[in-house]
């Protein structure tokens, strides 16, 4: 067992604290006096920041490798898959040939990358692409950039500065899951913030002017409900009048803070996250685009302490799949993304 005299600032960090305790009285003026305050070393800063990054869940050193791997290799396949629906869309209001110039590019690179990115030796390269692929498609989508893309660009740069040296995973870790935290609480603050949910103006809104909410919400509102909103024309007034409507409206908003600030629990980070699934499950029904829910499922699964993204790549895969399958025509799911 090692001495504290010989472990690096050990003593400091001893003599500090216990000449200060005997040698100032009691009723010394500190807060006047800053040299009369005991002094923090950066290494107390340190640990201080690690706790802090930590609320959202450490995870054991085991599973950080196999875990971030696999949502590495999914990220670049769920790039690359976005490119290709986006190429085929059979919906498309610009043709093929079109689209083709701008997009292909785009499509062939992800894809390579997605390749590089299964191997530890070409990871770094393939990110560092595909970070550049994502700007580059930033600098055409802006100023229009939407909060889907944001989320994704920034997974990419965290993935880049974070995946180069194994002893950076852990922090990378955390910095994702602090990324989904704040994704999922910001949803629910922007909901709040806007006011839109209260009196469910926003769904009133979708369900009057989309067939795809009002298909879905005939299963749960009143058809007495849906049939009045479908009636409705510009400018409205679009509002829901049902109980179960303005509940379910204001709990969409209210489910997204609490899920959020539930994964800062270790308690209750399992309930949070469960509630996080059905939240991204009802919503992406709803909207019937699941592009997003997959790359959201991504982050949420980093937060149990398995490498879950491992063991359900290959249905990540499927999913992807059956998303430019169902966009060339070849089957009808009813998806539009």
């Amino acid at each position: 067992m090692r001495r504290d005299a010989e472990t690096p600032g050990g003593s400091e960090r001893l003599a500090g604290p216990l000449v200060y305790f005997l040698c100032v009285p009691a009723s010394a003026d500190t807060a006047s006096n800053p040299a009369l305050r005991p002094r923090r070393s950066a290494d107390d800063e340190r640990d201080w920041a690690d706790r802090l990054l930590a609320v959202v869940g450490r995870d054991p050193t085991e599973w950080l490798e196999p875990k971030l791997a696999a949502f590495i290799a999914i990220f670049a396949v769920h790039c690359a898959f976005r490119e290709w629906t986006s190429l085929f869309d059979v919906n498309a209001p610009v043709p093929f040939s079109e689209a083709s110039d701008r997009i292909l590019p785009l499509a062939i690179i992800f894809s390579v990358c997605a390749v590089g990115c299964l191997l530890e030796r070409t990871r770094g390269v393939s990110l560092a692409v595909v970070v550049a692929a994502l700007t580059y498609k930033g600098g055409e989508l802006a100023p229009t950039w939407s909060n889907h893309f944001t989320i994704e660009w920034i997974t990419g740069v965290f993935l880049l500065l974070g995946s180069r040296h194994r002893d950076r995973y852990a922090m990378l870790c955390l910095a994702l899951k602090w990324l989904l935290f704040a994704a999922l609480f910001w949803s629910g603050a922007q909901k709040a913030l806007h006011g839109t949910y209260f009196e469910g103006t926003y769904l009133a809104y979708a369900i009057s002017h989309g067939a795809r909410f009002a298909d879905f919400f005939a299963w749960v509102l009143p058809a007495a409900e849906v049939d009045r909103l479908l009636s409705v024309a510009y400018p409205g007034p679009y509002r829901l009048e049902s109980w179960l409507g303005i509940a379910l409206a204001n709990g969409i908003w209210i489910g997204e803070i609490s899920c959020a600030l539930m994964l800062l629990s270790d308690r209750l980070r399992p309930f949070g996250a469960v509630g996080a699934l059905f939240l991204l499950t009802g919503i992406e029904l709803a909207a019937r685009e699941f592009m997003f829910g997959l790359l959201f499922l991504n982050l949420l699964l980093l937060y149990p302490h398995r490498d879950w993204n491992r063991r359900l790549s290959p249905l990540f895969l499927v999913a992807y799949c059956v998303l430019l399958l169902n966009r060339t025509g070849v089957i009808d799911i009813g998806v539009t993304n």
